[in-house]
């Protein structure tokens, strides 16, 4: 390029099919619109047009162009996103403890503060390496970028490569309204109905082995914690609470054994009281083995292959037990086997309302001996909406249509008082067509088919399960379902009303 050729140039994000990932053979959004402005005088244009077109061949085939703009992708359609790619490498400065200073925690790339809260260190040897960084193309979920290295190890003195737990706050000031950015809120502030999805990739030797290959037992490994009812990254609402935990969490963990062919089993963890010890810690077990193309957790693991993990969380109302978890496994094509269906969830202690509002990867596990194992691994592409996650990812990766999807939870209602929300609905093609196709609403509230509207004054109190059904203007029609559960509750006796709900809307 010609010395006297100054120009600042700028790319922006659109779809285009012109780039395959180096790794997986498919094809992502890049960034292709290009702007340029000259300083000093004008050139002419021929060398400014030679000088433009080489400039995008070359961003277009680097790596670092691969993943930037894939954060912006997934930001425009979903509520919380983070690919790791336009953070600052970055490993912490605390040794020995819980670290929730906002000044020690990751910046993107132009020196913001990012959306991440807190992490743990618990080696009495300082890490050598950054925890956020580009690990290589073999540790970076699309082959370029950057993802988060985690280490799960319980050795004191080893050095570790990165922390073992990981975490954000995501309350606000208003109920069921989720901002990663936030630094506090309310409790009952964050997600009432959510889904979060990640990447993750095990070493081979993660996990101890017999002499045969097979796991041998251990009783937890904690994937993730998702938490309700804080005011900030380190403080519950109620004070006698654990500041990681607080007043009510979910634990996903794996846990193996001979009553499971020695797979990796996926363990639902629930505290259902604030009670500072682990006594109210309740467990589930539920097998991620089975035929087909996810064949159990261990496939994944043996042949250190990327899968994600997507979860759906309902809160349930206090005093019941109708919380909802659901959970889903996918492979890096897209293949997704569900795990778990649970709709008689933990119980909210009562007379709280409180929302999801904080979580972090990692823990800490349980082998018996560390010796020969890599206990590091890493996490890429983490995502949190209040609508399913996977279809719609999978389809940005691979640049095809986006699906038909139905979101999100209903605000409650008051008895004998104006009733006014819409259900939305993402993917397909408009017009859509929506009905209730088992439950009903409460009595003298009115379905909207075209347009999502629920409106009216409810006459009964009580709660209502419904199934939504909307179909788009495609031919063939696409169809899709979701489950609702309407609340009306009567505050009749209460001399102050209760806080107002908010759907989020996309």
């Amino acid at each position: 390029m010609h010395n006297y050729l100054r120009a600042t140039i700028k790319v922006y994000t659109n779809y285009t099919k012109s780039h395959a990932d180096c790794i997986h053979g498919r094809t992502i959004p890049i960034r292709t619109q290009t702007r340029v402005m000259h300083s000093e005088k004008q050139r002419p244009q021929s060398y400014t047009a030679v000088a433009v077109l080489l400039f995008m061949f070359i961003i277009q085939l680097s790596p670092a162009a691969l993943a930037e703009g894939w954060q912006e992708t997934l930001e425009s359609n979903f509520d919380i996103a983070e690919t790791f790619d336009e953070l600052q490498d970055w490993k912490g400065v605390v040794i020995r403890g819980v670290d929730y200073d906002k000044s020690h925690m990751p910046l993107k790339l132009d020196g913001s503060q990012s959306m991440w809260d807190m992490y743990d260190y618990w080696s009495l040897a300082a890490s050598t390496t950054n925890w956020i960084a580009d690990h290589g193309t073999d540790k970076v979920w699309r082959g370029a970028g950057k993802s988060l290295m985690l280490d799960l190890s319980q050795n004191i003195t080893s050095v570790r490569k990165g922390p073992s737990r990981f975490g954000l706050y995501f309350g606000s000031n208003e109920r069921g309204v989720a901002n990663a950015y936030a630094l506090s809120g309310t409790k009952d502030s964050g997600y009432r109905d959510f889904y979060y999805f990640y990447f993750a990739k095990f070493p081979t030797n993660h996990f101890p082995r017999d002499g045969n290959g097979q796991f041998i037992y251990f009783g937890y490994y904690k994937f993730n914690t998702y938490d309700c009812g804080f005011l900030n990254i380190s403080t519950p609402f109620n004070a006698a609470a654990r500041d990681e935990y607080g007043p009510s969490h979910i634990l996903n963990t794996w846990k193996t054994g001979s009553s499971y062919n020695y797979d990796m089993i996926f363990t639902y963890g629930y505290r259902v009281n604030s009670v500072e010890d682990d006594s109210s810690l309740l467990y589930e077990a539920y097998p991620c083995t089975g035929n087909g193309a996810l064949s159990g957790i261990k496939r994944f693991i043996d042949n250190n292959e990327w899968f994600a993990l997507e979860v759906h969380q309902t809160v349930g109302t206090p005093g019941n037990s109708d919380a909802v978890t659901e959970v889903w496994l996918y492979d890096s094509t897209g293949t997704v086997r569900k795990v778990l269906t649970k709709t008689d969830g933990w119980v909210i202690e009562g007379g709280q309302d409180y929302s999801y509002n904080k979580f972090f990867f990692g823990g800490n596990q349980d082998f018996v001996s560390e010796a020969g194992l890599d206990t590091s691994y890493v996490i890429d592409d983490f995502i949190m909406d209040d609508q399913p996650i996977g279809p719609t990812y999978f389809a940005l990766l691979n640049n095809q249509p986006l699906p038909l999807v139905i979101g999100s939870s209903l605000p409650n209602a008051v008895l004998n008082s104006i009733y006014s929300s819409t259900i939305t609905v993402q993917g397909g093609t408009a017009p859509y067509s929506m009905s209730i196709t088992s439950g009903r609403l409460p009595e003298d509230l009115i379905l909207n088919g075209t347009s999502g509207n629920i409106t009216g004054i409810p006459r009964e109190s009580g709660s209502f399960p419904f199934t939504m059904e909307v179909i788009d203007s495609t031919a063939p029609a696409n169809t899709a379902s979701r489950q609702f559960n309407l609340l009306v509750t009567d505050n009749s006796n209460q001399t102050t009303p209760s806080p107002p709900s908010r759907l989020q809307v996309k």
